[in-house]
């Protein structure tokens, strides 16, 4: 088994065996900042931070029977895998449990933007869960209108228009933002 799968058997196992996808990507995150080389590569996403790794080791997981085949990360065994990571892994797994085992939802999302701003470049949510004086300091300031004026746009399509149609739109106002973004410096991947 990879050792990464073995770090996310050990997250699940350190917060009770099941973690919400956003939640386990925040944690996951959080660790791998800790690392000295990153078990995961993280990009800016949707929710903030997001591994496609992790994706792809919990479709192997899944078959495996390691994970419930659920929409939530769901730990199925009773395996020690907290055990089988290296002592340095173990004492920044135990860190990250200590320091946020009561920080769940929104308020560890709200973490990760304000310390990591960076992935919050591309979030749908920063302007529903930071305040603008946070969000300042998150996104630049006249990429800030944009994204607000954007959002009630987007709230207001939403109703009105089909599946297909939404995604399509989607998709471009991301090409929109990332085009804003590069005008005013931001490097966008």
């Amino acid at each position: 088994m990879f050792y990464r799968r073995k770090i996310i058997l050990a997250l699940l196992q350190s917060f009770g065996n099941e973690l919400g996808r956003t939640e386990l990507q925040k944690y996951l995150f959080l660790f791998s900042q800790m690392q000295e080389k990153p078990s995961f590569e993280f990009v800016p996403y949707k929710f903030g931070c997001y591994s496609f790794q992790s994706l792809a080791d919990k479709s192997a997981m899944t078959k495996s029977n390691l994970l419930a085949d659920d929409e939530k990360w769901v730990k199925k065994e009773q395996t020690d895998y907290l055990s089988q990571l290296d002592e340095i892994d173990k004492l920044t797994m135990q860190n990250i449990k200590s320091k946020f085992i009561n920080i769940r939802g929104n308020e560890l999302i709200k973490y990760v933007y304000l310390n990591y701003p960076y992935y919050a470049i591309n979030s749908e949510i920063a302007t529903d869960l930071l305040t603008t004086s946070e969000l300042e300091k998150v996104i630049k300031p006249s990429a800030l209108k944009c994204r607000q004026r954007q959002r009630r746009r987007q709230r207001k399509k939403k109703n009105i228009l089909n599946p297909c149609a939404r995604r399509v739109l989607e998709s471009y106002t991301l090409l929109r933002l990332c085009l804003r973004l590069s005008l005013f410096g931001m490097k966008v991947n």
